[in-house]
C-alpha cells in the first residue's frame, strides 16, 4: 500500500469550489483507476486555505499509472486553477490497525 500526501494552498475564497471539485470530479475519476484504495480530503483547522489530500493505491505502479492517465492530465488544469501550489510526499504504509 502506498499513500501520497498532497498539501494544497487553495486560493482565498475558493475553498468550497476546491472541495466540490475534489468530491464531484477528481475522486470519481481516480476511483475508476485500477488499484485505487481511497482518498481523504482534510482541511486544516487553524490555517485558512490549507488542505491535505491523502491518496491511497495498492502499489506504487498503480499510483504512477493514475498520475500519467488521461483523466489526471485532463483534470489537472482545473485543479491547478484553484490553488497557489502544492507540497507532495509519498509514503509506503508499513503498519496499520
Amino acid at each position: 500500500m502506498v499513500e501520497r500526501h498532497v498539501t494544497f494552498r487553495v486560493l482565498p475564497d475558493r475553498g468550497a469550489e476546491f472541495e466540490g471539485f475534489v468530491i464531484d470530479r477528481y475522486t470519481p475519476a481516480m476511483a475508476a483507476q485500477p488499484g485505487f484504495a481511497g482518498l481523504r480530503l482534510l482541511r486544516e483547522s487553524d490555517t485558512s486555505g490549507r488542505y491535505r489530500m491523502v491518496i491511497r493505491f495498492y502499489s506504487r505502479e498503480e499510483s504512477d499509472l493514475w498520475r500519467s492517465s488521461d483523466s489526471h492530465k485532463s483534470l489537472s488544469p482545473s485543479l491547478k486553477a484553484l490553488h497557489l501550489g502544492t507540497e507532495v510526499v509519498d509514503y509506503v504504509v508499513t503498519h496499520e490497525t
